[in-house]
């Protein structure tokens, strides 16, 4: 059985045709059919982790006294749940600019003014953009202290994530060292109020400080700080195991023309070599666009997806090259920078960017993706008044039904607007399908047998009114949204047939519900 014969968009569809005509001018091929593979070939890959997808919150909502992130909502816990187990990841710019004050917490908040710095969105929806800067200015009031440390740590607790806090780098010694002391403070309160299971990373996207700060640390030296960190860690009998992950480096998309020359993955590998390779995973961060700049053909173009396939390539090849053998991690991410694009990140079209980036860098062996933001910025899950916006509710179906083992199966997704990927399910014993057609005219079929019916479990996903941005989000044509604070039960539709349905502005989950996934066509010889 070949699966070149049972897998294959081979057609496309205009549904909003009255007479539903063939078209011609788009063909959507996910196998090459030149060479059969045979279904022995079926390759079940490594598993990711089991908090693949993860969550972060930017630490310069410190500063602004966390703004509507209220630690004892039930709502907001409810939701933070949905995604658990997830890592959050207390982190960002600001990060590098926080002072742990144990017993001075900060009653002032700080004034963000209204520029074009930083996306958000206010509380009624309308676009809000801070001034990040002004914030960096105030280093003086820009700390945290022991209680905001209990609160976030407990919030984490109680829904089942594990924190991941961002220590700050550039405190430095006059011979340009780490200066650790700060870290003591931190770790000191932490230990004592056994604040148990953190995992710990040190500085953000320092190969940009020059940028961001006009300071330079090189790749080599923040080897040696990482090792300082390790060795005061392991002096406290609560840290003397904990993950130590970096070094969240940025601009491998626009800094890496050739192999060779990769400015931001020498960076990294200076760190990895110059640490003794102590970093229990390798970390880096991706954006496809410029959220000031981005447009919506940019978000509809299967090249700005196709643009992280390069990206995990590089990336392997360097690995390969450089004998580097460790886990990567994606340490944040996200549509776009900036704080994300308004009207395109925090809206339906932003989610197709989401779910490819999901379903691919499970195939190119990373293991964790921290979505940068769980609450507040246009590319958040969560809007300002801690309602879930359209990536969060794919991110909890994602949560639902995608388990931890990708099967590459030989998909095809390159340049196309149709693109699937396939995990076993969440119980181990079924597969799902996922994935997306951002064509907004056709749907797509996949035929998965010529001869016989097969049942499965269908949740689509589809734009409110067929607006793709819309801030709303529909489930099998029922508008998803809380009940009184609580999660609704996301129920299916139970399909039957030959072929696989997939509606133009859409994302999809197929659950096909067989006991031994050798029983699918396309899986017949499943291992």
């Amino acid at each position: 059985m070949y699966i070149s014969k049972l897998i294959h968009i081979f057609n496309v569809l205009n549904i909003n045709s009255d007479k539903h005509e063939n078209v011609n001018s788009l063909k959507y091929d996910i196998i090459d059919d030149k060479k059969p593979v045979k279904t022995s070939n079926l390759q079940s890959l490594d598993p990711v982790d089991t908090k693949y997808l993860s969550v972060s919150l930017d630490s310069h909502i410190i500063g602004e006294r966390w703004k509507n992130f209220d630690f004892k909502s039930e709502k907001l816990k409810n939701l933070a749940r949905g995604l658990a187990p997830a890592y959050l990841r207390l982190g960002g710019t600001a990060a590098d600019l926080v002072t742990f004050v144990p017993d001075k917490p900060q009653l002032e908040k700080l004034d963000v003014t209204e520029t074009h710095k930083w996306c958000a969105n206010s509380k009624n929806g309308s676009k809000a953009d801070e001034d990040l800067d002004e914030l960096y200015k105030q280093l003086n009031k820009f700390n945290m202290s022991g209680d905001d440390l209990i609160n976030i740590y407990n919030f984490s607790k109680e829904v089942g994530w594990t924190l991941l806090f961002d220590i700050n780098v550039l405190k430095r010694l006059p011979d340009g060292s780490w200066d650790k002391s700060n870290a003591k403070q931190l770790l000191d309160f932490a230990s004592a109020n056994n604040l148990t299971g953190i995992v710990w990373q040190l500085g953000n996207e320092p190969n940009s400080f020059r940028h961001e700060f006009n300071i330079t640390i090189s790749g080599s030296q923040l080897g040696q700080d990482f090792l300082r960190l390790k060795e005061l860690l392991q002096s406290y009998p609560l840290y003397n195991n904990s993950l130590l992950v970096g070094p969240d480096i940025n601009q491998v998309g626009r800094r890496c023309t050739h192999l060779v020359n990769c400015a931001p993955l020498q960076y990294l590998d200076d760190v990895n070599q110059n640490s003794n390779s102590i970093l229990d995973a390798l970390t880096w961060h991706h954006y496809y666009v410029d959220g000031a700049k981005a447009t919506l053909q940019q978000f509809l173009d299967p090249r700005m997806l196709d643009s992280l396939q390069d990206l995990y390539i590089t990336i392997q090849n360097f690995s390969e090259f450089r004998k580097i053998d460790k886990p990567f991690w994606l340490g944040e991410t996200s549509s776009a920078w900036s704080g994300g694009a308004d009207g395109l990140s925090n809206t339906f079209v932003g989610g197709y960017n989401w779910i490819d980036k999901l379903g691919m860098s499970a195939l190119y062996k990373h293991k964790v993706l921290i979505r940068q933001t769980f609450y507040h910025g246009c590319y958040s899950l969560l809007d300002e008044n801690l309602d879930p916006k359209p990536d969060y509710w794919i991110s909890l179906l994602y949560k639902k039904l995608v388990g931890l083992v990708p099967i590459d199966i030989g998909f095809q997704n390159r340049g196309k607007k149709c693109r699937l990927y396939i995990h076993q399910s969440t119980d181990e014993r079924t597969v799902t399908v996922f994935g997306l057609n951002m064509d907004q005219n056709k749907t797509a079929e996949v035929v998965l047998s010529t001869y016989h019916d097969y049942t499965y479990d269908s949740y689509i996903l589809t734009p409110k009114e067929g607006n793709i941005q819309s801030t709303e989000i529909m489930l099998n044509g029922q508008l998803l949204q809380l009940e009184k604070g609580q999660l609704p039960i996301m129920k299916p539709h139970t399909a039957k047939g030959k072929k696989l349905q997939i509606p133009s502005s859409s994302i999809v989950f197929f659950v096909f519900g067989y006991e031994n996934p050798r029983d699918l066509p396309f899986l017949s010889d499943f291992k």
